[in-house]
Formats: structure tokens, sequence, C-alpha cells
């Protein structure tokens, strides 16, 4: 069991998912126990063929990408208030499974051709 001591009370819980610097030095884990690659997408359009929707989740199944895991794509757009109006912002974050993680994330950049704006980072999953 971990907790978290606020205001002078203990939450405790099995499992604790947050960022690193939320973590003091000492309690940090010592394995790390893969990558996950994040990619945030800016569209000018909502994602082919979902009938023009505002939002969507598409999973994209593990066994038709030689993967490991499946790649789950979340769309969000103007009509949440996270963009301006047109705009439509995409998702992604699966498990880095090799040493070519960008190839990796390619069947989900593929559905969202053009881009009008790519981010991507990899970050450590202790």
């Amino acid at each position: 069991m971990v907790g978290v001591n606020s205001e002078g009370e203990v939450a405790c819980c099995k499992q604790w998912i947050c960022d690193l610097s939320y973590i003091p030095d000492g309690a940090r884990l010592s394995q790390k126990a893969g990558q996950v690659i994040h990619i945030i997408c800016i569209l000018s359009h909502p994602i082919k063929n979902t009938n023009d929707a505002n939002s969507c989740q598409i999973i994209i199944p593990q066994n038709q990408v030689n993967r490991k895991s499946d790649i789950c794509v979340c769309m969000i757009s103007y009509a949440h208030n996270v963009a301006s109006q047109g705009k439509y912002i995409t998702i992604a974050s699966p498990m880095v499974e090799t040493a070519e993680s960008e190839k990796e994330i390619e069947p989900a950049l593929e559905l969202l051709q053009p881009i009008d704006q790519k981010f991507m980072a990899i970050s450590d999953l202790w």
C-alpha cells in the first residue's frame, strides 16, 4: 500500500499513478518498467469514417498492427471548448515496444491525415 498525506489526512491505495515530479527522490522506484510515446495532433477535420463526430475513441487492436498492446486514439474538438472553432485534438499514448517508437504509432497517424501540427514525446514508465 502507498499513501498520500495531504492537509493532515492520509489517502491509501494499491497503486499510485502520477508524474515523477510529485514523488520525492528518496521514494522513487529504481526499476524502469518501460516507456510511453505521447502523440498529440491538431487537425482541421474530424477523423475520417467517424461520421464527422466531434469526439470519439478509436481502438486499434494489437493483433492488427503486430503489437503486444492496443493503440487507443482519443479525439476531442472545439465542441468541448478545448480548441478553436473547426479544430480537433487527438491524443494517443501507447507503450513503446520496439526501438522504432515513431514507426509503432504510424497506424494511428495514418487515420489522422492530414495533420496540422504534431507533438511527440517519450517518457519513462516506473
